[in-house]
């Protein structure tokens, strides 16, 4: 396996792994895993890694819809599952962004990765401080405003991919 591989399959783990993390800490799940969430996770893990090497960086839609589908698991209600998993679609690409800013305002050549990780993991960590000491709610009560939510940030994500 080249260096590259190997990269492009941690980036995918990171990735992936995180984003299966987040939904367990919006829906206040963080401190319960049972087999079947570890085992969700290692498929969507594993599968992400073949959707890569098929689509490319396309892949970002498939794996969000294996997000929605755990969140929606969890939930039993479509609009909530919908939202967040747009909220982590979002707050993934935000990092990313802001990684790649760092690595490039330091001249980091080749620290993306480490980059990338630490802020997921730096972020995940604030935000369960945040939703442990507050009662933000992650979705709205009315579904209705879920929809209308997803639909607007649907149509962001959708814009940003196009570019």
């Amino acid at each position: 396996m080249t260096a590259l591989m190997r990269s492009e399959t941690l980036m995918v783990f990171v990735q992936a792994g995180v984003l299966f993390l987040f939904v367990k800490s919006i829906l206040r799940d963080w401190g319960t895993f049972s087999y079947l969430d570890t085992g969700y996770a290692l498929a969507v893990i594993m599968i992400s890694r073949w959707i890569f090497d098929s689509i490319g960086t396309y892949a970002s839609m498939p794996i969000l819809l294996m997000v929605m589908l755990y969140a929606w698991r969890r939930t039993r209600s479509l609009s909530e599952s919908f939202l967040i998993g747009l909220q982590v679609g979002i707050w993934s690409i935000v990092i990313d962004h802001v990684s790649d800013l760092i690595v490039y305002a330091l001249k980091f050549d080749g620290g993306y990765l480490l980059t990338f990780t630490s802020l997921q993991l730096l972020s995940l960590v604030i935000l369960n401080v945040i939703l442990m000491n507050t009662h933000v709610k992650s979705t709205f009560n009315r579904p209705s405003l879920n929809r209308v939510m997803g639909g607007i940030t649907t149509g962001y994500l959708s814009v940003y991919h196009c570019q």
